[in-house]
């Protein structure tokens, strides 16, 4: 039996990124090595999520497939 792999952005993972992005929400996304970013998620694809984090000034650019949770 083969499985079929669904893709990681989907529908509901989409607008939950994306209620974050419009009310400019603080989020915590933890990362599958263990490593917690904490800021604001700026703007998403279909890859990636880019952020402003609370330590760097700059822009940080986040893949989706590294994440294990988005917490708001």
């Amino acid at each position: 039996m083969d499985k079929q792999i669904t893709p990681i952005a989907d529908e509901s993972q989409k607008s939950f990124i994306q209620n974050a992005i419009d009310t400019n929400t603080k989020a915590s996304v933890f990362l599958c090595n263990g490593i917690k970013l904490v800021g604001n998620i700026l703007s998403q694809s279909d890859k990636v999520i880019i952020m402003s984090t609370l330590k760097s000034p700059d822009p940080t650019l986040v893949y989706l497939n590294s994440v294990s949770t988005i917490k708001v």
